[in-house]
């Protein structure tokens, strides 16, 4: 459901999903503290638009010490490549570009 809101096209859907990914980005530290918050975060991260996503990594990053310590925080920063985003913002951006155009 969650997926499926952010992916909705159309300027009714995005403003409806600004609510959302605003309640996302703000509580992002709550929710990497759980194995279900961090799917979560990762499949709206998967949804949301490249500036949308960077926001979020951007809120992530306040948690990046917690994250590292565990199993699941570990794997959800490798698979949004927060490294990359950290070191390379530019780079990771095109790269995230590239991407969405291909799934689109």
């Amino acid at each position: 459901v969650l997926e499926a809101a952010l992916r909705t096209p159309g300027e009714g859907a995005a403003q409806a999903r600004e609510p959302l990914q605003e309640t996302l980005r703000s509580n992002a530290a709550k929710l990497v503290r759980s194995r279900a918050g961090c799917f979560v975060l990762g499949a709206a991260f998967d949804a949301s638009p490249t500036a949308a996503q960077e926001s979020l990594l951007a809120a992530l990053a306040a948690s990046e010490a917690e994250l590292r310590g565990t199993t699941h925080g570990n794997a959800l920063l490798r698979r949004l490549r927060f490294d990359h985003y950290k070191s390379h913002p530019g780079s990771w951006a095109s790269m995230q570009e590239r991407a969405q155009r291909k799934r689109d």
